[in-house]
């Protein structure tokens, strides 16, 4: 039944659920993506990133649906990365924690990063201080390692039957430098 269900699911869907735990909503929220919603007061367009406003809620009225979702061009020195760590390793299995990255960059040197994270806090978050750290730098294992760490500190987690909050903030700091070394190793191809 619930590979059924998931064959059917819509983008829209799965981003209205608003689940924190959700895997698609931290690749649109690296990749600048928008949303246009459309209501009885008119259309308005905001950033994935604040479509989220708790478990399970978005920023949507009662009178508002999702319309559609852009997602800009990137360009040719841009890549991305994303890491699920869960339970059984299924693809339905739902994510301990999830990290997106995506990264711009030439030489090594970081011109542009955005690292979110899932089911480390009430919704998707981003990790703006490990975004910050890394910008306009020279990319090394020390750098990244300590943006990782910085994710880390950032993430707001919570004990549950799936994960403890510290086991949780130890891999994302482990699943943050791990997503950033892909990317920086597609940079370089």
């Amino acid at each position: 039944m619930v590979i059924v269900v998931r064959n059917m699911a819509t983008i829209g869907g799965n981003i209205c659920n608003a689940s924190p735990a959700a895997d698609l909503p931290l690749a649109l929220m690296v990749l600048d993506s928008t949303v246009r919603v459309i209501g009885l007061g008119g259309s308005r367009t905001l950033p994935v990133g604040d479509f989220f406003e708790d478990v399970n809620k978005t920023s949507l009225n009662e009178d508002e649906m999702l319309l559609e979702i852009h997602i800009p061009p990137s360009s040719g020195t841009t890549s991305a990365s994303f890491m699920k760590l869960r339970h059984h390793q299924t693809s339905v299995d739902i994510a301990i924690i999830n990290v997106a990255v995506r990264l711009t960059c030439s030489d090594n040197f970081c011109e542009d990063v955005r690292i979110a994270l899932g089911a480390v806090a009430k919704k998707p978050i981003y990790a703006k201080k490990a975004e910050k750290l890394l910008t306009n730098r020279r990319l090394d294992g020390e750098l990244i390692e300590k943006a990782g760490e910085t994710a880390a500190e950032e993430s707001k987690p919570i004990d549950d039957i799936r994960a403890s909050a510290g086991y949780r903030r130890r891999m994302v700091s482990i699943l943050v430098k791990r997503a950033l070394e892909v990317c920086v190793g597609r940079c370089a191809t």
